[in-house]
């Protein structure tokens, strides 16, 4: 498998994670995020990473949320996936 090179001249935003009052990541908040970071001109975005809160996070939920963000991101920018625990 080759290697892809993306030109990324321009914001990347770390995506946050969003949280509902119950401590439960909340996935339309997160679908909301994506969209605005888009809209804003950002040409890609990072997620999970540190600025994530991701040590708060279960290794399923950091599994299921980088699912919610590239489904949604849908290729309109490239996703960049942190891999820290």
């Amino acid at each position: 498998m080759g290697k892809t090179r993306y030109v990324l001249d321009g914001i990347v935003p770390i995506l946050q994670t969003p949280f509902g009052e119950d401590g439960r990541v909340d996935p339309l908040s997160l679908h909301r995020l994506v969209d605005h970071a888009i809209q804003a001109g950002a040409v890609g975005v990072i997620y999970p990473a540190v600025a994530s809160e991701v040590h708060k996070l279960t290794p399923a939920e950091r599994q299921d949320t980088v699912e919610v963000v590239l489904d949604h991101v849908r290729g309109r920018v490239p996703v960049i996936v942190g891999v820290s625990t």
